[in-house]
């Protein structure tokens, strides 16, 4: 199992970076990625984080408040988040 944790700045540039690290992880088979640190999501790390979960079945993303209400704000929550009742 791969694991990546985002920074607490995911803006464009952050995005890049993490970009190139999911592409090396998502070979792994599960893949975890850890954003409850992440204080601050632009769009492009929100790009980044949808286009993991949709090339691999095992792609688990645990969200920091900040993240999830980004990712809610642009309707993307369901989409990213395995969300637990």
């Amino acid at each position: 199992m791969a694991h990546v944790i985002l920074p607490e700045q995911c803006n464009r540039s952050a995005a890049a970076a993490v970009h190139a690290e999911l592409i090396e992880a998502l070979g792994s088979g599960t893949l975890d990625i850890d954003g409850t640190g992440v204080k601050q999501a632009g769009c492009a790390m929100l790009q980044v984080l949808a286009s993991a979960r949709r090339s691999a079945d095992s792609v688990t993303i645990t969200p920091s408040p900040a993240l999830h209400d980004a990712a809610s704000n642009s309707g993307l929550h369901t989409m990213l988040f395995d969300e637990v009742a």
